[in-house]
């Protein structure tokens, strides 16, 4: 119910029949294991409020409400470029993506998903696939990770480049920086969201915007009570970006993404087991000093879009016996 009236009402991603006093149907199967439903409701004004619940075709087995939106699902959309129809080939982008794909899903239970070598029309489908056909629920993340060519051009702004990508020719079979920016950004039922562009001029896409580090209650605060910590990050939105460089060309050997491993393989042993957004960027402000005096770049980060002060985007490490038989999710929208 909203006083401006819905505008929609999503189930899974589908739209559903509804009448104004806030009542629809669903017609569901069920089985014998549990199913869960995303639920997003859209007013007028365009604001959306999502929850979500499981339930069982057993009245015997229905869940706790009170455990309703305690799980959690973190995904990893990792993108990778390294051989292209006419631009030149490139040696590292997937060997870095396998390393941090690996990392993500054996120390941190991210459900990973990498694209390798992808043409415009294949990259625009697995885009929309994660911004409008997949449901998440109130505390599931998303980081997005690019790794390949980055192409600029001045007062036009600058793109991915995609397998197919005409050297100096259309850029219709680019993919414009500021487009992914907005598309993740208006992903409304997801409300932690991570943008990685490990390509040249990625900083294009941004403006760069101070984030505030933990001061030393805050790391007593995570260290004491992580679980509190991160019931309180789950319920503020936010939305990220780290990128290897401004308006200037990166190398194919990375020192981005070598930066960007090192962080993760720590495990958040500074923090209670948790890596957070800081981490990140603490450690990437080194790479001036391991970068080759003629290739200098310099990383930029911070918010953009809807992100609220105070957002946060959370890796939990899983030690080592939490680990043992873990099986990543493989359905995002439906359990």
């Amino acid at each position: 119910l909203d006083e401006s009236g819905i505008a929609e009402i999503m189930v899974n991603g589908v739209s559903v029949a509804f009448t104004q006093n806030g009542k629809f149907n669903l017609d569901q199967n069920f089985t014998s294991t549990w199913t869960k439903l995303v639920i997003s409701a859209k007013d007028r004004n365009g604001n959306i409020a999502t929850d979500s619940f499981i339930i069982n075709k057993s009245s015997k087995k229905l869940a706790d409400p009170n455990d309703l939106n305690t799980s959690q699902t973190n995904y990893a959309l990792l993108f990778a470029t390294s051989n292209y129809d006419t631009w030149p080939d490139l040696a590292n982008p997937l060997k870095d993506v396998e390393k941090i794909g690996a990392l993500l899903e054996e120390l941190y239970g991210f459900k990973v998903d990498i694209k390798v070598d992808l043409t415009f029309d294949e990259m625009d489908d697995v885009i929309e696939h994660y911004t409008e056909k997949t449901s998440y629920a109130p505390k599931d993340q998303l980081l997005v990770f690019f790794a390949g060519h980055g192409h600029y051009k001045p007062g036009k702004g600058g793109w991915i480049v995609a397998k197919n990508s005409e050297l100096d020719g259309s850029l219709r079979t680019y993919l414009k920086f500021t487009q992914i920016r907005d598309y993740f950004n208006a992903t409304y039922s997801c409300n932690h969201i991570m943008l990685v562009f490990d390509v040249c001029f990625g900083g294009t896409a941004f403006d760069k915007t101070d984030v505030r580090n933990y001061s030393e209650s805050d790391m007593r605060f995570i260290r004491d009570s992580t679980a509190q910590f991160m019931e309180m990050k789950s319920k503020i939105k936010s939305r990220l970006f780290i990128t290897s460089g401004g308006e200037e060309y990166v190398p194919d050997e990375s020192k981005f993404a070598i930066k960007f491993i090192e962080t993760l393989s720590t495990k958040g042993a500074k923090k209670g087991n948790i890596l957070t957004f800081d981490d990140f960027t603490d450690n990437l402000q080194l790479m001036s000093i391991a970068t080759d005096s003629k290739t200098p770049t310099t990383p930029r980060y911070g918010g953009f879009g809807d992100h609220d002060d105070d957002g946060d985007f959370i890796f939990l490490h899983k030690p080592a016996k939490a680990q043992k038989g873990f099986e990543p999710k493989s359905a995002p929208s439906m359990q």
